[in-house]
């Protein structure tokens, strides 16, 4: 009785918070905030499924999410002091989603090609990609900066996720 419950919390809290986004810009522009603000946890939870399968477990990269989350989050140290470096200290950073390039037919089926040969995807699960470039602008206490990162999305079900490292066939 109390799996049960149990699991029907998880759906219901499933529906309330999501996994993934409703759009391609949102969760690029998330997945930049979360990164750049070192929010390891949360960015890991807009990464595609699939990716995180082919990187952790026993023929993957990493054997624990742990592992990977690790050097996720030394990757966004590393961000995190360049920006300082720049910027200088207490610096506070806006991501916002600039252009958006859905990917029609021709270049999904390319994506989804690349993604079932690359990362193990299931193909038939995959409903759009996109490359999404958003703005970044840091101000710190010596200066403001500016610069755009090309982040790439994939549709799977309903939900859109983050596919680190890009597409190279879009």
């Amino acid at each position: 009785m109390i799996g049960a419950a149990a699991a029907i919390l998880v759906v219901i809290l499933a529906l309330i918070f999501g996994f993934g986004g409703k759009s391609p810009e949102k969760v690029a522009a998330k997945a930049c905030e979360t990164e750049i603000n070192q929010d390891v946890k949360g960015y890991y939870k807009l990464l595609a499924p699939p990716y995180i399968d082919y990187m952790v477990g026993p023929s993957g990269w990493y054997s624990t999410d742990k592992e990977f989350q690790r050097v996720l989050a030394d990757s966004a140290e590393e961000q995190a002091w360049q920006i300082r470096g720049t910027c200088g200290d207490h610096v506070k950073v806006k991501c916002k989603a600039e252009d958006v390039e859905k990917c029609d037919e021709t270049d999904l089926t390319r994506v989804k090609y690349e993604l079932k040969n690359d990362y193990d995807y299931d193909m038939d699960k995959i409903k759009g990609a996109a490359v999404v470039t958003v703005r970044i602008t840091a101000k710190g206490s010596e200066q403001e900066n500016e610069w755009t990162m090309r982040i790439s999305c994939v549709k799977i079900g309903g939900s859109w996720y983050v596919h680190r490292p890009g597409f190279t066939s879009v």
